[in-house]
């Protein structure tokens, strides 16, 4: 088994506590908060636990002392910030079990069924998420039509639909670490409360092959646009805008269309990069036109731009598995040993749009079909 080491947030002050203690050291059953969370995360099989201290964080290390090892973050930015803080602690082996320090009721059996999931299914991050009849306040759980994750968004970002989702993030994860690492780079802070979400690093992890486009060119994905995270920058001496959509799958034409028409861009600009469940893991195919092929968000984009003649750079993901849901086989799904094969796709389709914007499909499909 690799490597898991627990992450617990514990910088916050905690201003509804009315207490300069800092909140994850008020005592619950005769011991600190946090205390509960550790001995949880060890009764998980945690080989390491690593405290993200900042108010008062003497007193987090005075009450903990050497049972632990510790990060520092002095400025309270939002969770994808501190665990950018602790990034140093990670290295880039195993997983990382992220948990937060004023949960004391959290059991060591649920964290264990937590990674055993995780690791059944092969996946790059798994959320553990709960159902409430009042979920006011917390995050969402947004999925598509076929219940398939999407994202992960805060109260305070959320549109009124998503506002009455009662599925909500419990605010613990579990991730491979070499993934969280790539992604905890490319946060922003463009939300209503300027903070850097953890819960972002979710979508980079399943826009993978974007993202990788992104670094390649030095395009920052920050802002909000037509129903999209979008990156404005050059490619080889173009001007082109990334655009990851914050749709649902099946309404991906709600934001490419927008898009589109902002931008004064015809379909002939408009490049596609989308998983594709008839291709092995690694394979890539280039198209410049075609139908659907059964791809819910392809089939709305083409609806949405009324044509089929735009290209398009598919990245194999496998085939289901057999007894699996489509639902569930999502790119958060490849199995752990095929993560280099798959990111080595992600390379090539980034070098495939380079290629389709210099020389045209037919070059990228004569290199990659």
């Amino acid at each position: 088994m690799s490597q898991l080491t627990a992450l617990i947030l514990a910088a916050g002050k905690g201003t509804r506590m009315e207490s300069e203690l800092p909140k994850v050291l008020h005592t619950c059953c005769g011991k600190p908060m946090v205390s509960h969370v550790i001995e949880a995360a060890r009764g998980a099989g945690a080989d390491r636990v690593v405290v993200i201290a900042g108010y008062k964080s003497e007193m987090v290390h005075a009450e903990l002392q050497d049972t632990v090892l510790y990060a520092e973050q002095t400025e309270q930015l939002g969770t994808g910030h501190a665990v950018m803080c602790a990034a140093d602690q990670l290295g880039n082996e195993g997983e990382t079990l992220i948990l937060c320090g004023d949960t004391p009721l959290v059991t060591a059996d649920t964290l264990k069924t937590l990674c055993e999931m995780h690791r059944n299914a092969g996946n790059g991050v798994t959320v553990l998420s709960a159902i409430l009849e009042d979920p006011t306040g917390y995050g969402r759980i947004i999925r598509d039509a076929d219940g398939a994750f999407v994202k992960i968004t805060e109260h305070k970002d959320c549109t009124e639909e998503e506002r009455a989702t009662k599925e909500i993030n419990a605010g613990m994860y579990i991730f491979d670490t070499a993934m969280l690492q790539e992604s905890l780079g490319k946060l922003t802070n463009d939300n209503a409360q300027g903070e850097y979400y953890l819960t972002d690093t979710i979508e980079l992890i399943k826009a993978a092959a974007l993202t990788q486009l992104a670094d390649r060119y030095n395009i920052a994905l920050n802002k909000k646009e037509a129903k999209s995270i979008t990156g404005h920058g050059v490619i080889e001496g173009e001007k082109v805008v990334l655009a990851m959509p914050q749709t649902y799958m099946n309404l991906s034409g709600e934001a490419v269309q927008p898009l589109l028409a902002f931008y004064k861009c015809t379909p002939e600009d408009l490049i596609v990069l989308y998983d594709d469940v008839d291709l092995d893991v690694g394979r890539l195919r280039i198209r410049g036109q075609g139908s659907a092929g059964g791809h819910n968000g392809m089939k709305s984009i083409i609806e949405h731009i009324g044509t089929e003649e735009f290209a398009r750079v598919r990245v194999g993901v496998g085939k289901k598995p057999e007894g699996w849901d489509l639902a569930d086989h999502v790119l958060s799904r490849i199995p752990k040993e095929e993560f280099p094969v798959f990111r080595e796709a992600c390379e090539n389709a980034a070098d495939a749009v380079r290629i389709i914007i210099t020389s045209g499909v037919q070059a990228a499909q004569n290199q990659y079909n």
